[in-house]
């Protein structure tokens, strides 16, 4: 959440996301490189290295804040 809402990285990378809508090239960029599933793997392999992190446990973990910051919202409300 903090490198999605207060970090300069995270203002590019929600800039590139708009963007991706519309540029097939961006598209591809950001497909190559996803910087938040490969922070979440590693959370969740941390609290538990027995359970494989899945897409679907990857997207239940990062889903919430990166919705409610990419809608504007306030990330100071984020509970």
């Amino acid at each position: 959440m903090r490198f999605l809402a207060h970090s300069p990285a995270g203002a590019g990378y929600r800039a590139l996301l708009a963007a991706a809508q519309h540029d097939p090239a961006v598209r591809q960029l950001i497909a190559t490189k996803d910087v938040l599933s490969v922070s979440a793997s590693a959370v969740l392999n941390r609290v538990d290295p027995a359970r494989p992190a899945g897409d679907q446990a990857i997207g239940r973990l990062i889903g919430p804040a990166f919705f409610w910051i990419m809608s504007g919202r306030d990330p100071a409300q984020l509970d």
